[in-house]
């Protein structure tokens, strides 16, 4: 949960453009922050920057994804294909002294992950690897690694049943360690110099008891994990809830600790840098792969003016990564992490939030239209 917190107030380059977002009330708001006070004062968590007032301000003012609907989980498939239906699973949240409905994500701080792909590209485990608690048993299934990310899958059940139904298992204040470096949630300085630490799991559709999930690290730059190693892992503390706005939630326990083989393969990415010009205007592919997009932007205005962000196909925003820090390739690109696109059409959209139509809407100052067939393409073609 701790984590959660800086993804919500970081205050990186990543600017996403939606207009049409619904910001969250007062109530939500409240709640929200309400719970994060709840964990930092539980472990005494040292600080890694106070966060500015406007920055508490903008997050307050985030944008709210409407989803709906799940689609049909097949048992025996692999824990990250099982994952997929999560990105589309919501509950109805009552505003408080109100009648006031709103139909929001199961949780709002999950990156919706192309998981079928990232399926594809991991590796089973050779051993099964399970740890417990007094009221929680987990199990390792399958371990994604390109160097940049390293993704666990995880299943977990509670050892109650579940009675309650309970949707959203978080996996608070993780410490992840390979070889000599440690990452650790709770502690600043080299140990908090990953760009995203994070673990949490979902009840599989159709199921009572059976909850899948992963346990993320992403990091840039010479913390790149480039050799085999074996992940020793730390969550301090477990939680079971509706969805991330329930304050009723239960402890299953802590000190949970796991011990994974990790074997790093670079060739899942496809990092040949591909850079697209039109006019002043240009757009950098530097990495694909099944998990994470790095795209950079360059206009002939300073990026406090003018900022940019690729919109899919129907003019949304690419799903972003919310990393807490963003890779620095020393090229004078703004740089964006965001969720793979690789089919279709995206497009690269520059633009002043200050600048609005009658409507209310962001003019965009410069458009970029971009085949993502070709792209691919052509980082492949360049190996």
């Amino acid at each position: 949960m701790n984590n959660r917190i800086y993804e919500m107030l970081n205050d990186t380059k990543q600017d996403i453009y939606s207009p049409d977002t619904k910001p969250l009330n007062d109530s939500e708001v409240s709640e929200i922050m309400e719970k994060f006070r709840r964990e930092t004062n539980k472990y005494n968590a040292q600080k890694k920057r106070k966060p500015h007032k406007s920055i508490i301000i903008a997050a307050a003012a985030a944008a709210v994804l409407i989803c709906g609907g799940t689609v049909a989980a097949a048992k025996g498939l692999n824990v990250f294909d099982r994952q997929s239906h999560a990105n589309d699973m919501t509950f109805i949240h009552t505003v408080p002294d109100s009648d006031e409905t709103m139909e929001l994500p199961l949780d709002k701080f999950a990156v919706k992950y192309n998981y079928n792909d990232i399926a594809k590209a991991a590796q089973e485990t050779q051993e099964v690897k399970t740890a417990e608690t007094d009221n929680f048993k987990l199990q390792v299934e399958s371990v994604y690694c390109d160097g940049t990310t390293l993704m666990i899958g995880v299943s977990g059940s509670m050892k109650d049943g579940n009675p309650k139904h309970k949707q959203l298992i978080d996996l608070g204040n993780i410490k992840l360690s390979l070889g000599n470096v440690t990452y650790d949630i709770l502690f600043g300085g080299e140990e908090s110099e990953y760009a995203h630490l994070d673990g949490s799991l979902v009840l599989d559709e159709s199921t009572e008891n059976q909850f899948s999930g992963n346990i993320t690290l992403v990091v840039f730059g010479d913390r790149t994990i480039t050799e085999p190693e074996t992940a020793e892992i730390s969550i301090r503390r477990i939680t079971v809830s509706d969805n991330y706005m329930d304050q009723n939630y239960i402890e299953l326990g802590s000190n949970l600790n796991l011990s994974v083989n990790v074997q790093p393969d670079p060739s899942i990415k496809d990092n040949n840098v591909y850079t697209i010009v039109d006019g002043d205007y240009s757009v950098r592919f530097y990495e694909i792969s099944p998990v994470m997009m790095i795209v950079g932007f360059k206009s002939p205005f300073d990026e406090v003016q003018v900022q940019s962000w690729l919109n899919d196909e129907n003019g949304e925003p690419v799903e972003s990564m919310s990393l807490r820090e963003l890779p620095d390739y020393g090229d004078e690109f703004s740089i964006g992490c965001m969720v793979p696109v690789t089919s279709g059409y995206v497009t690269a959209a520059f633009f002043d939030k200050s600048n609005l139509d009658e409507n209310g809407n962001v003019i965009n100052t410069k458009e970029i239209k971009i085949n993502m067939d070709e792209v691919i393409s052509h980082l492949k073609n360049n190996q």
